[in-house]
């Protein structure tokens, strides 16, 4: 073979692999796409959230000033609950939530860490300490944005299986905000990735 035939065959293979290169490079793509919209759209379904019913407790996660405030609020003036317990005052939120401590029947604290471990730990020693003064807990509804309301749900029944009155669990319904800042939805995707393969892979103590 000629050294002209020679670089024509080199460059069709090259070009022979070049092709099957985009051409993986393109399913992978469109895996991950599918992928990533699936996870979206997990993260927003109607099932990780739930209608308010009476409860013992409200808790409202830290976050921006994104509504939750306003939703937990509205929740304790409407009786839903007798007391709010505010995470993490000093959060983005600190503004709205400082309005809120400021309330009757609302406790803030801030969780060690500053994590849905750390207020998952703070709710937890709150309803023991209820149920050490004789007046447990059986249920609390939790307040979050959509895309935190699966990991949060899972997180907090997962940990007050045994926190409930007289040893039993505490019913967990977890109810969302209704706005979302879709540009930010990649952001949050990331986020609960990441949280629920860390809480897989690293269980973290209730």
């Amino acid at each position: 073979m000629s050294a002209a035939a020679r670089r024509v065959s080199a460059r069709a293979q090259q070009s022979r692999r070049l092709r099957r290169f985009v051409r993986v490079l393109l399913v992978l793509v469109c895996i991950a796409v599918v992928v990533w919209v699936g996870l979206g759209a997990w993260f927003l379904s109607e099932r990780h959230r739930s209608e308010p019913v009476r409860s013992d407790a409200i808790v409202m996660l830290a976050g921006a000033d994104d509504g939750r405030h306003r939703v937990a609020r509205n929740l304790l003036q409407d009786g839903y609950a007798p007391e709010l317990l505010v995470s993490n005052p000093d959060s983005a939120g600190k503004k709205k939530a400082a309005e809120l401590c400021r309330m009757k029947a609302t406790d803030c604290f801030s969780p060690v860490p500053k994590t849905t471990a750390g207020e998952v730990r703070a709710v937890r020693e709150a309803a023991e300490g209820a149920e050490d003064s004789g007046d447990g807990w059986d249920s609390i509804i939790v307040v979050t944005n959509k895309p935190h309301a699966a990991r949060a749900g899972a997180f907090f029944r997962r940990c007050l299986e045994e926190a409930g009155e007289d040893g039993g669990p505490i019913a967990v319904r977890v109810v969302s905000i209704e706005g979302l800042d879709k540009s930010r939805l990649p952001i949050h995707v990331l986020r609960e990735t990441a949280g629920f393969i860390k809480e897989a892979t690293v269980a973290e103590a209730c």
